[in-house]
């Protein structure tokens, strides 16, 4: 996370140890097992270490597109 803050976009960390809505949420809603998982937006949003899709996003490439990051 720290090369979106780096980039100057806002983080909202969120631990799902902590949270269990957020944890129903990436597991049922979006699918994931793992984490961390990113949620740039309903349509874009990806689980692990993604430097391709994180670089993405920094470069101005994310938000409601219907885009996933797999």
């Amino acid at each position: 996370m720290e090369k979106f803050q780096d980039a100057g976009l806002a983080v909202n960390i969120v631990d799902v140890t902590e949270n269990p809505d957020a944890l129903v949420y990436i597991k049922e809603d979006l699918g994931y097992l793992s984490a961390p998982v990113v949620v740039v937006s309903e349509h874009d949003h990806w689980s692990g270490l993604r430097l391709d899709n994180i670089m993405r996003v920094i470069a101005g490439g994310g938000g409601d597109d219907e885009t996933v990051g797999e």
